[in-house]
């Protein structure tokens, strides 16, 4: 087995994403290492980044069609680096989890259940500010690699952090 590592790649974008050029050239590398070697191990790093900034890095999307990828091209399984920084990566690593188990599972329905299960009757506004958040997130044109700096904060513009602020107020007072 070859475990490949995802350093240097876009963490933003899947490797299905058609509008992500690093993306697709690493899972053209990741799938001829399956082609020649008995399977792959998939190594992620989540959050991308060592600056520990703690905005928020959930990729449900992203994380669902990685893992499609990794199923067709008879992908072994995950290794997962990362802070257990729940404000930004909580989701991903319960997401992870469920779809290890169930890998067709819905992944809408999966994050209204964490949202649910999590934040229980603050869950309505955590969802509509981690649905903004995913949507910004995947529609986004910024690909950066290991370095969050400006091109990644420029992500979230001032319409996202007043709506945002707007939900977190919204969560805060019912929680």
């Amino acid at each position: 087995y070859v475990q490949v590592a995802s350093l240097g790649q876009c963490p933003i974008h899947s490797y299905l994403d058609p509008k992500c050029p690093n993306r697709q050239r690493h899972a053209k590398v990741i799938k001829r290492w399956s082609e020649i070697s008995a399977g792959t191990l998939q190594y992620e790093y989540d959050p991308h980044g060592w600056d520990h900034l703690q905005a928020p890095k959930w990729g449900s999307r992203r994380i669902s069609e990685d893992f499609e990828f990794f199923r067709s091209i008879g992908g072994w399984g995950y290794n997962i680096e990362g802070l257990l920084a729940w404000t930004s990566t909580g989701l991903n690593y319960w997401l992870r989890g469920k779809l290890a188990w169930e890998p067709e599972a819905d992944v809408d329905e999966l994050i209204e259940r964490f949202c649910n299960e999590f934040f229980g009757p603050a869950a309505r506004p955590m969802l509509r500010y981690y649905r903004r958040t995913e949507k910004t997130l995947y529609d986004t044109h910024v690909h950066y690699h290991n370095n969050f700096g400006e091109d990644y904060l420029s992500i979230y513009d001032r319409n996202y952090l007043d709506a945002s602020l707007d939900d977190l107020e919204q969560a805060k007072a019912l929680a």
